[in-house]
């Protein structure tokens, strides 16, 4: 890949951006956008309804986002406990089901 001509020294933040991005910096950069915060904003914005915020001033509009924010991972947490008691309560029945087949001798299939 040819490199690209040098910036003007009063380029704009979006001609430093189209310099920058063919890089392999820059899409090795780019690339770490879905690792990062923006998954949590379409969350937000998408699954969650959450376009604008309804109050005014920066400390109560930033109230308002730790509180989305608040609820946003408390339901992560609340799904991960779900889904971790009903592999533990998968668990513990397959290990009853053990116990009870060495305990009370089952007979094989077809004997």
């Amino acid at each position: 890949m040819l490199d690209p001509a040098p910036l003007e020294d009063g380029a704009s933040p979006a001609q430093r951006m189209r310099h920058k991005l063919p890089s392999p910096e820059g899409r090795a950069l780019y690339k770490q956008r879905k690792a990062i915060v923006e998954p949590v904003f379409g969350q937000l914005k998408e699954v969650r309804g959450f376009r604008r915020l309804l109050l005014r001033g920066l400390s109560a509009a930033s109230g308002e986002f730790n509180l989305i924010a608040l609820t946003h991972n408390l339901l992560k947490l609340f799904r991960f406990a779900a889904d971790s008691f009903r592999l533990m309560k998968q668990a513990c029945e397959a290990v009853v089901v053990a116990v009870h087949a060495e305990v009370v001798e089952v007979p094989a299939p077809g004997c």
